[in-house]
């Protein structure tokens, strides 16, 4: 029930939260790092709710750039967790919310997109901040960006998006 005592419907979407993000990412660590500008903060409307978390991220970077992202979560008040890993890396593999996952060439982006369905039990004020890394040899990594910056036609500017969706249960 709403805090003045009616019904939500469940199943149906409680509200929708959209970051687009227009900056650029540059990284040469293998240690992920928040990504600023790149997060969104919803406040559930029920503990029983669940948050569909979409994200797209145009990865770009010199050859051998092996972007990824994580995805953290961080309740209001709270502990911050990393969801929607992977959970088969092992040694020196990385589990990774989403990876480029092949060798970047310096002229073209690579885009990845994803869905979870979280579960955060709670009606707190909950930011999804990703953070981008790239482990491989201190290559240069970019989100938004390839990894040339000639004046050329085929030198864009996309944006990467996180929209957060209240699924109401």
């Amino acid at each position: 029930q709403k805090r003045d005592g009616s019904t939500f419907p469940l199943g149906k979407i409680g509200q929708v939260v959209n970051t687009n993000y227009t900056g650029i990412s540059t990284t040469t660590s293998a240690t992920p790092a928040d990504v600023s500008g790149f997060s969104a903060t919803i406040t559930p409307s029920l503990t029983s709710s669940k948050v569909l978390v979409m994200v797209t991220v145009y990865f770009g970077g010199v050859t051998n750039a092996y972007n990824y992202i994580l995805c953290q979560r961080q309740i209001s008040g709270g502990a911050t967790t990393s969801i929607g890993l992977g959970v088969n890396a092992s040694g020196n593999q990385i589990n990774t919310f989403l990876s480029n996952g092949q060798n970047q060439n310096t002229f073209h982006f690579n885009e990845y997109s994803k869905n979870i369905l979280d579960t955060p039990s709670t009606t707190s004020a909950i930011t999804y901040q990703i953070q981008h890394a790239q482990p491989y040899s201190s290559n240069t990594g970019y989100i938004n960006r390839i990894g040339d910056s000639s004046d050329a036609v085929y030198v864009q500017s996309p944006s990467s998006t996180i929209t957060l969706m209240e699924v109401l249960a």
